[in-house]
């Protein structure tokens, strides 16, 4: 398929599955890669739908607006919106179909089946966004099934997210390879989302600092600080006077239980994942880093 010609665009799981089955599969790469979004397309979801190109044969980009993630009602309304704009660039970064369903074709009516995982969903955003992740759970399964992929790609910047999929997946032996691809940054440093478009052009340059924060802890973890509460107060007092912090946590990158920062780590050879949520001009921005081993 030409890149530049617009993909397909399907509402119904039925038609993608007809198109799916219409496709000839070459055997040199697995059939369908997939990219689950909600909407409102940057540069990181390009590079995602481009790895998905890269890894299979044919794309499929979905765009929902999963209302059953949404903690806050109002969060869910001021979301941002514009699926031509969306198709576009989807078809632009090498999408070959557009999966844009209505919430009464993910949720049947009557339908009572929810998805959870367990400890992974416990601290950081599971804990500040209670039944956030069985929404993300329920909803990726049920893309999943609906799409048929081999692949599917998600990015770093929710990396609790990643984590819950990847054992999701496993876990119930989906036959889906989750990919997961390195935050796409703005030019301040400043994680790639869709609600970055919701914060002023002042609050949007200022918001860069986070990433910053978290850089400079890494730097004094790589000059031998082990006392993970001054890595928390270099982190604290390196952001934004007007940014209020939803949790800053520090944790194990595998099981993401939190570590305690009073206590100084006796060695540096196991990764450290600090994360962090925050609200500037009430928009939710996360953002994470990894401690290497040293």
């Amino acid at each position: 398929m030409n890149s530049k010609s617009l993909p397909l665009v399907f509402n119904q799981a039925q038609d993608l599955k007809r198109w799916r089955e219409s496709l000839i599969y070459t055997g040199s790469l697995p059939l369908l890669g997939f990219v689950p979004t909600m909407g409102f397309l940057h540069e990181g979801h390009l590079s995602l739908i481009r790895e998905a190109k890269r890894r299979a044969e044919y794309v499929v980009v979905s765009i929902f607006v999963n209302p059953s993630q949404f903690n806050n009602s109002s969060d869910f309304e001021q979301y941002p919106r514009n699926e031509e704009r969306d198709i576009n660039l989807a078809s632009l970064a090498g999408a070959d179909a557009i999966f844009i369903p209505t919430v009464e074709e993910i949720y049947p009516h009557g339908a009572e089946t929810l998805v959870n995982v367990g400890s992974l969903a416990q601290n950081l955003c599971g804990a500040t966004r209670p039944g956030h992740f069985q929404g993300v759970c329920t909803v990726v399964t049920a893309l999943f099934n609906l799409v048929g992929c081999q692949i599917a790609v998600f990015g770093e910047k929710d990396y609790q997210q990643l984590a819950i999929i990847r054992r999701m997946t496993r876990d119930l032996h989906l036959p889906v390879e989750i990919v997961g691809l390195p935050t796409y940054r703005e030019g301040n440093g400043l994680a790639m989302s869709s609600r970055n478009a919701r914060l002023s052009k002042t609050a949007r340059q200022k918001a860069g600092d986070i990433y910053s924060a978290l850089k400079e802890a890494q730097v004094l973890w790589q000059q031998g600080q082990t006392l993970l509460s001054v890595l928390e107060q270099s982190i604290k007092a390196s952001l934004p006077a007007n940014l209020r912090i939803d949790y800053l946590s520090f944790c194990d990158p595998q099981t993401l239980q939190l570590l305690d920062v009073s206590e100084r780590k006796e060695s540096q050879d196991s990764p450290i994942l600090i994360a962090i949520a925050c609200f500037m001009e009430d928009v939710r921005l996360i953002d994470n880093i990894i401690l290497a081993p040293l």
